[in-house]
Order: structure tokens, then sequence, then C-alpha cells
């Protein structure tokens, strides 16, 4: 197996869009020292945004009491990392695909010869389904 499959804790939350939501987000995280694996955010509906972030320790967000972390809702994803290669995503989302398990959403990337994706599912039974089909290995 050329990747390594984890579930892990992702928090959602709604922002506005408009210039500095998404600073006043990260200003609360870093200020109660939350360090983040990965974020992304994204406008939906005229004036509204959501954020996704992936922080180090999920329980700091559980138990910080901040603007932002109490309106964030905690959810199970499923961080996939590996050798960056051409394909390397695709191999894992065949995988996804021939179970017959829809994807949410995806976040992926690559630095430094190594890749990571993100991968939200509608709930936790495709999660479980989609964790198995990629061969867990991590908890």
């Amino acid at each position: 197996m050329s990747h390594h499959v984890h579930r892990i804790t992702a928090f959602t939350l709604p922002i506005v869009d408009r210039p500095g939501a998404l600073c006043k987000v990260t200003c609360n995280l870093k200020a109660h020292d939350i360090n983040l694996k990965a974020l992304w955010a994204w406008a939906e509906e005229e004036g509204e945004a959501k954020v996704m972030f992936v922080p180090e320790r999920p329980e700091q967000v559980s138990a910080c009491g901040c603007e932002t972390c109490s309106a964030a809702e905690p959810r199970s994803v499923l961080w996939i990392e590996g050798e960056d290669k051409a394909g390397a995503l695709d191999e894992n989302l065949q995988k996804i695909a021939a179970q017959g398990i829809n994807l949410r959403a995806v976040m992926a990337g690559a630095l430094q010869g190594k890749y990571g994706a993100i991968l939200q599912f509608a709930d936790e039974a495709a999660l479980e389904a989609a964790a198995k089909a990629l061969g867990e290995c991590c908890a």
C-alpha cells in the first residue's frame, strides 16, 4: 500500500463572505494556540461562506470557548497521505467509486514529494465504507 489513511476530526464553520472574515477565524485560532494541519474556505450563497479546518489537536477546539471554536461543528473525515506521484489520488478515488460511495468534498495538495487529501462523506457509514475500501491502516 502506497498510502496511509487516518480518521481525523475536522471542523466546519459558517462565516460571512466579506473581506477579513477568514482572517478573524485564523486570528482566533492563533490566539488560542491551535495549530492547523489544513484549512480551506469557499464562498457559497451570496454573502455566505464556509471554512473547514483540521487542527493538530481537536480536543483544543472542543475545549476552547472562543467565538470561532464555539461555532465550529466537528465531523469525521479521512486524511490520506502518501508519495506524490501521477495518479496517486485517482487510485484512491477509484476504490471509493467502485464501492458506490459518494464523496461530499475533497481537498488535496502536494509538497516535497508527499501528497495529502481530506475526504468528506455524507455520514459515518459512508466514511466507514470508504476507509474499508482504501485499506485503512491507521486510527
